[in-house]
């Protein structure tokens, strides 16, 4: 995977899909991030809990939030697009964010309050755009607020189109990590240099390695939170926005949608229409990051589990 990071940033010449990987995906792949009985008995639970209750539910008492906060791009209106493609009779609640370059919203600020009293309300999907990190969707909800979120009853499927909040570990090369043959590394961010491809990162990490992220707390921190958690597990762009078109499209045209499904047609959305069989490396960086943007993505969540329509 380093050799293929690097082709149409560092490497010019040749083709950014060097290893001619196909992309578009055949099989739906989710991950319970647990590591303990405990965790396993906790996912299983809620996501039986999710699918006896949605079996339950008539189609118009399904619930989705938007929240939109300030990030690279202003993606309000992208965010109201995604929630005409949700199936009718679905309330929509939209939590956009406001400033003094721009005042059209008109709905209550997504601040944490505002964020967790839609959560602890009950909703059925939440989708957030905005900045994030390892902890936090920025300025609206972080590792903090869990404790704060009462949702059992009703737990949602979470997206964000934006950084690193589905991360499970370091980032190597640039952070701390441990590799294959046992050696820690202090990795490129705190000076460390390596004159050869940087060996890679064990397979299980473990410890100071074993990082929490947002995305992780919610599925597996309680009987609270979500049901499923789809998110970046490093720095994210705004070409991300494609996967979550995707991903409301599929889910508002299957009325037998399931999470995996909804994926799989996120990604082959994504590489149409983002055109990854054509695009080639430029100058800068962005080509790059636009071809492996689909795969830094995590679902964390049973592929299987049965959707709201």
């Amino acid at each position: 995977m380093y050799y293929g990071e690097v082709r149409g940033e560092k490497n010019k010449n040749d083709p950014i899909n060097f290893d001619q990987i196909h992309y578009k995906p055949e099989l739906a792949f989710g991950r319970w991030p647990v590591s303990t009985p405990e965790g396993i008995r906790t996912v299983v639970s809620k996501t039986i809990a999710f699918e006896k209750r949605i079996a339950t539910k008539p189609a118009p008492a399904f619930r989705a939030a938007f929240i939109c906060n300030s990030g690279w791009v202003d993606t309000r209106r992208a965010l109201d697009q995604e929630a005409e493609s949700l199936p009718d009779g679905w309330t929509i609640e939209k939590r956009y964010y406001s400033d003094n370059r721009r005042r059209e919203s008109s709905s209550p600020m997504p601040d944490h309050a505002e964020v967790l009293r839609l959560l602890n309300d009950g909703v059925d999907l939440m989708l957030h755009s905005g900045h994030g990190s390892g902890d936090q969707w920025e300025q609206s909800l972080h590792l903090r607020d869990y404790s704060k979120i009462q949702n059992m009853h009703r737990l949602p499927v979470l997206m964000s189109i934006g950084c690193d909040s589905a991360r499970f570990a370091t980032l190597p090369p640039y952070e701390p990590y441990l590799d294959v043959h046992g050696v820690e590394h202090q990795g490129t961010n705190a000076g460390e240099v390596f004159d050869a491809p940087p060996p890679p990162a064990v397979t299980y990490a473990q410890g100071k390695y074993n990082q929490e992220s947002l995305g992780k707390k919610l599925v597996t921190g309680g009987p609270n939170g979500a049901v499923a958690y789809i998110g970046c597990n490093t720095g994210g762009q705004p070409c991300e926005l494609t996967l979550m078109d995707g991903f409301t499209k599929s889910w508002g045209q299957s009325p037998s949608a399931r999470l995996g499904d909804c994926w799989k047609d996120a990604v082959s959305y994504y590489y149409d229409q983002q055109r990854l069989d054509t695009i080639v490396p430029d100058e800068g960086w962005y080509p790059a990051s636009i071809f492996f943007q689909g795969m830094k993505y995590m679902v964390y969540g049973d592929p299987s589990l049965r959707l709201p329509h």
